[in-house]
């Protein structure tokens, strides 16, 4: 079985990524298909610093993150070749800080009674970019390693993934669901030419 990096690493390199959007017509008199082409980003290594931070801020749930993170300090999946739109950005260490006072601003009005597993305190690593929402991982609690999408719009049902490497498994698997339907269909794709917001539907590669 691949690990969560050789998992990566092997979808990154599939050629040729793209989406078959549609415009969000309402019938088959207006709406219209359009192919975004994609790419896929995947950060140098981190530095020995960056991972000595990783491993005191995570602690015990440090393992799987390192294995990535010491290949690639974060990725961006789903990037648009014609826009700055993408689907999945897995933050540099560098940023999860300020990662994290973000998330937390979005929340702040929560009590420790509506908050039982302790996403305020926890670690925000990823994001659905354009959306404010953020992928965080609590450190405590009786959920902590597990991976939650924290919705500022909608807080949040259950946890996104078990684990770093489940999360990696997710956002990979059939992509234009989870960027429609799993995160707020935040990610929209241009076409270079109109104003239409294309909405992903299905994922292809070659």
């Amino acid at each position: 079985m691949a690990s969560p990096l050789q998992h990566l690493i092997a979808f990154a390199k599939q050629a040729n990524p793209s989406f078959v959007c549609t415009n969000g017509g309402r019938s088959a008199a207006t709406q219209k298909s359009f192919i975004a082409r994609l790419c896929h980003v995947l950060n140098a290594p981190a530095s020995t610093q960056d991972l000595a931070i990783l491993r005191s801020v995570l602690g015990a749930h440090a393992s799987k993150f390192e294995e990535i993170y010491a290949a690639h300090d974060g990725f961006v999946l789903y990037k648009d070749l014609l826009s700055a739109t993408a689907g999945v950005e897995a933050l540099p260490i560098s940023q999860w800080d300020e990662a994290g006072e973000v998330m937390r601003q979005f929340f702040e009005h929560l009590d420790d009674e509506s908050d039982p597993d302790y996403i305020r305190t926890g670690v925000a690593f990823a994001t659905a970019p354009q959306s404010g929402n953020y992928f965080v991982m609590p450190v405590e609690g009786p959920n902590a390693g597990k991976i939650f999408y924290a919705d500022h719009d909608g807080w949040y049902e259950s946890h996104f993934a078990s684990d770093f490497g489940e999360f990696i498994v997710r956002v990979t698997n059939n992509p234009a669901q989870v960027l429609s339907e799993e995160l707020g269909c935040y990610a929209r794709y241009s076409d270079g030419n109109t104003s239409i917001q294309w909405i992903p539907e299905s994922y292809h590669v070659g």
